[in-house]
C-alpha cells in the first residue's frame, strides 16, 4: 500500500512529555512533506496550542483539534470544518454531573474572539484538575452553564476520579448513547483522567476520514499513531494503525503495529521513518 496522509496525535505521540517536538520528530515530518505525504494533526488540545508547536516547521499542518471537533488549517488558520454539541443534550449532560458532584470545562469554537474555554467556577477550582494552565488567558467565566444556548461546544470535559468518570459516562451513554461520542483519557499526567464528551460526527476519526475524502485520499490510504483512548478509532480504522510502545492496552489491541520507542525516544518519528523508508 502507498500511503498519501499521516496523522499523529500530540500528546504522548509526537510530544515527549516536556510538550516539546524534538528535532528528529520536526526533520522526519519535513521528510515528509518533501515527498507530498499529507500531515495531520488529531488532538484533544485547542487549536491556538497546537499550531504554536509549528510556527517554525516550514510547511502548513492540518488540525484537527478539541477532540476532532474542529478541522482548520495552519497556512490561515481557515476553518475546514467543525462538528457541535447540541445544545440541549449538553443541558442535560449538566443537569447529571451536577447530579454526581461533577462540573465540566468546555472547548468552544470562538478562538476568533480570543476564548477558547468556558468554565462556571475560578480556573483553580478543584474540579478543573488545573486543566488551564498558568498563563492561559484564552477563556472565560460564565454564570450557568444551564443558561449558555450559543451553539459552539465542541468538548464538554470533566475532570476527576477513574472510576467515578466511568460511573457518569455509563449513565449518560445510557441516555444518550446514539447522540454523543465519549471516552476517558487516563494518560495525561498533569491533569489526570479526563472524561471527554463530543458530537459523535466530530470524533478524530469521523473528521479525519472526511478530511481525506475531501483530498482524494482513501482511509486505507492512511497511517495513524496515538497513545490513547480517543486515539481507538483512528488506529482501528486507518490502513495502518501504529500504538505508541506507552500507549493503553486498549489502543495497543486495536493496533497492527506498536512501535519500539516511547514518545520521550521519538517513537513516532522512528516508527515513521521505518514506514516510509525515510
Amino acid at each position: 500500500m502507498d500511503y498519501r496522509m499521516v496523522a499523529l496525535d500530540l500528546d504522548g505521540t509526537l510530544l515527549d512529555d516536556g510538550k516539546r517536538i524534538c528535532r528528529y520528530s520536526m526533520d522526519i515530518l519535513r521528510a515528509l512533506r518533501s515527498i507530498n505525504i499529507e500531515i495531520v494533526v488529531a488532538t484533544g488540545r485547542r487549536y491556538r496550542f497546537a499550531k504554536s508547536l509549528f510556527t517554525d516547521c516550514g510547511f502548513p499542518v492540518t488540525i484537527l483539534c478539541s477532540g476532532g471537533t474542529c478541522a482548520r488549517n495552519t497556512l490561515d488558520d481557515r476553518k475546514i470544518m467543525s462538528r457541535c454539541l447540541d445544545t440541549d443534550l449538553f443541558h442535560d449532560i449538566v443537569r447529571t454531573g451536577r447530579e454526581h458532584s461533577l462540573h465540566p470545562l468546555l472547548h468552544v469554537d470562538r478562538s476568533g474572539e480570543g476564548c477558547d474555554f468556558l468554565i462556571e467556577f475560578d480556573r483553580e477550582a478543584p474540579c478543573y484538575n488545573s486543566y488551564i494552565s498558568d498563563g492561559v488567558k484564552e477563556y472565560k467565566v460564565v454564570g450557568d452553564f444551564l443558561q449558555y444556548r450559543e451553539g459552539d461546544i465542541l468538548l464538554v470535559c470533566f475532570m476527576g476520579g477513574e472510576k467515578e468518570l466511568e460511573v457518569f459516562r455509563g449513565r449518560i451513554m445510557e441516555r444518550h448513547g446514539s447522540l454523543l461520542h465519549s471516552h476517558i483519557l487516563t494518560t495525561l499526567k498533569s491533569i489526570g483522567p479526563v472524561l471527554e464528551i463530543l458530537n459523535p460526527l466530530g470524533t478524530k476519526w469521523t473528521m479525519l476520514a472526511d478530511y481525506a475524502q475531501s483530498l482524494g485520499i482513501t482511509t486505507g490510504e492512511i497511517v495513524a499513531l496515538g497513545d490513547d483512548n480517543n486515539d481507538i478509532e483512528i488506529i482501528k480504522n486507518s490502513g495502518l494503525g501504529i500504538a505508541m510502545k506507552n500507549a493503553t492496552d486498549k489502543v495497543k489491541e486495536v493496533a497492527r503495529a506498536v512501535t519500539l520507542h516511547t514518545n520521550n525516544q521519538e517513537g513516532a518519528a522512528r516508527a515513521l521513518a521505518g514506514v516510509f523508508c525515510l
